[in-house]
């Protein structure tokens, strides 16, 4: 069971406050989680495009051009320009290695990062940003995506479209966008970066939580004495339409139920003789 969190700003708060951890050393964490996915990818990868945002996405995205600049081809591509206090420090960073923006995208890379826009995207993208995600989507390379999918919105949706990504490099913690129906074609395999600090340190209370195969637990029927009763009665509320509850009941039933009650003002007709009914709380 692994925690998810609507977004992680309040997190990346504490970091700086209770451990000392500043933007720059979280960033510096992200950018390696990313480089350290890309060095165990193919050895015959070489040209990296980087498509980086005028944010603190962006930045995640230059800082990662420093660390694979001189063992790889790097091709770091600024639609908008570095415009925050980060991007342009990163940038600046880079700029010290001989290392430049290029003018115009490649056509073509073995690997492409996008880091133009990351959690919190508030508004749709605009057409310079369509054109350049229109771009990557077609080109045949291997895909990163940093924090998120550019184009996923808070809620998970495209607006209007995403890039679709292999892998997804969150930082530091799951986010609930990431697990939206509509952002699953776009998200590839999800891999958290280590900010600077365990994840048993950096995440706090939260009502949600990512379920995994190992937080299965059927009750299997190992005592010989055991009956219905040892298994729990489950109470399923019917609404107007009985399908949903019978469906639900019988659901429960396969995954471990003693006995199942569906709770309605009326009597269903046909209903499975493993599912009981009553129209008084049992």
């Amino acid at each position: 069971m692994q925690k998810i969190f609507d977004n992680c700003y309040a997190l990346d708060e504490r970091c700086y406050d209770k451990f000392n951890l500043t933007e720059d050393i979280l960033m510096e964490h992200a950018a390696e989680a990313m480089e350290r996915h890309i060095r165990h990818l193919d050895e015959k990868a070489h040209h990296v495009l980087i498509v980086a945002g005028p944010g603190n996405n962006g930045a995640d995205g230059i800082a990662l051009a420093r660390l694979l600049y001189g063992d790889f081809e790097i091709s770091l591509f600024l639609p908008y320009g570095a415009k925050s206090f980060m991007a342009k420090t990163q940038l600046s960073r880079l700029r010290q290695f001989g290392c430049e923006p290029v003018e115009t995208m490649p056509s073509q890379a073995d690997i492409v990062v996008d880091a133009l826009f990351g959690a919190g995207l508030s508004k749709p993208l605009d057409t310079t940003a369509i054109e350049v995600i229109d771009r990557l989507n077609g080109m045949e390379a291997h895909k990163i995506a940093c924090d998120i999918p550019t184009g996923i919105d808070p809620k998970g949706n495209p607006h209007p479209i995403a890039f679709k990504a292999d892998t997804t490099v969150t930082m530091g913690a799951l986010k609930t966008a990431l697990f939206n129906d509509h952002a699953k074609p776009y998200t590839g395999e999800i891999v958290v970066a280590n900010l600077g600090l365990s994840r048993r340190l950096y995440e706090r209370h939260t009502n949600l939580f990512l379920l995994e195969e190992k937080d299965f637990n059927p009750p299997f029927r190992t005592d010989p004495s055991s009956h219905k009763g040892t298994f729990g009665h489950l109470c399923v509320v019917a609404g107007g339409k009985k399908g949903a509850a019978v469906l639900c009941g019988s659901a429960a039933l396969r995954f471990g139920a003693g006995l199942v009650t569906l709770l309605c003002d009326r009597h269903i007709t046909d209903l499975p003789a493993s599912l009981m009914q009553s129209s008084t709380l049992p």
